[in-house]
Parts: C-alpha cells; sequence; structure tokens
C-alpha cells in the first residue's frame, strides 16, 4: 500500500519536520512507500531527510504535480491541436529531383505582392 499526503501551501515550503511526521506516519502504519506533494514545494533538509530513509518516499512540488497532470491528462483537454509537416526528400529523391530543384521550383512559383526592397 502506498500513503498520501498533501499540503497546499502558498509560499511557506514543507520543513524537515512535516516530512519527519509523514515518515513516522507511515513506519506506525509498517508502510514502505508513500508520496508527500507540497503546492510550494519542499525545503532543502526536507529533500535530503526523504532520500536518506528507510522508507520510499517521493516528494512532489507544485510545478511537477501540474506537468505529471498534464501528462496523463488528468484535469485538463486539448484545445488546439498543430500539425508540423517536414519535407521528404525521399519523395522527390525517387522522382530525380534534389531538394535544392525543389527549393528552386517553389521559390520560381512564388508571387510577391510587394517587392522586395534592397
Amino acid at each position: 500500500m502506498i500513503y498520501l499526503q498533501a499540503k497546499r501551501f502558498t509560499e511557506q515550503k514543507v520543513g524537515r519536520p512535516g516530512v519527519q511526521k509523514f515518515v513516522g506516519a507511515l513506519a506506525g502504519q509498517q508502510a514502505n512507500k508513500g508520496v508527500f506533494m507540497a503546492t510550494s514545494g519542499f525545503s532543502r533538509d526536507a529533500i535530503e531527510f526523504a532520500a536518506n530513509v528507510q522508507q520510499k518516499v517521493i516528494l512532489i512540488n507544485g510545478p511537477c504535480l501540474a506537468d505529471q497532470t498534464i501528462e496523463h491528462n488528468l484535469g485538463v483537454y486539448t484545445k488546439h491541436t498543430y500539425e508540423v509537416k517536414e519535407i521528404d526528400s525521399d519523395y522527390f529523391e525517387d522522382r530525380g529531383m534534389s531538394r535544392k530543384d525543389y527549393y528552386e521550383i517553389q521559390l520560381s512559383t512564388y508571387h510577391f505582392e510587394h517587392p522586395v526592397r534592397s
């Protein structure tokens, strides 16, 4: 079983005492895995403490939590999708044209509405 704790702080980071309490609660439940989320983040002491305890404790700060929700489509939706195209040089090479030939053809067929100034 994995235990979870979440804190919503706006500015104050979770310090070592907060993480120690969480690890103590894990030990009290004889659990060896826990996830501690905090919107503000964790102090350096808290991060070092979590890295050196017997239990597996994952610390997730606000930006990481936001990234994870987007990556796993949790509470988000796709508003726009963009298509990125690339020239298929094999297509033109199979027809005896180089990429340079293709670009020269494209440039010669462009119609410019405004004269190019030097």
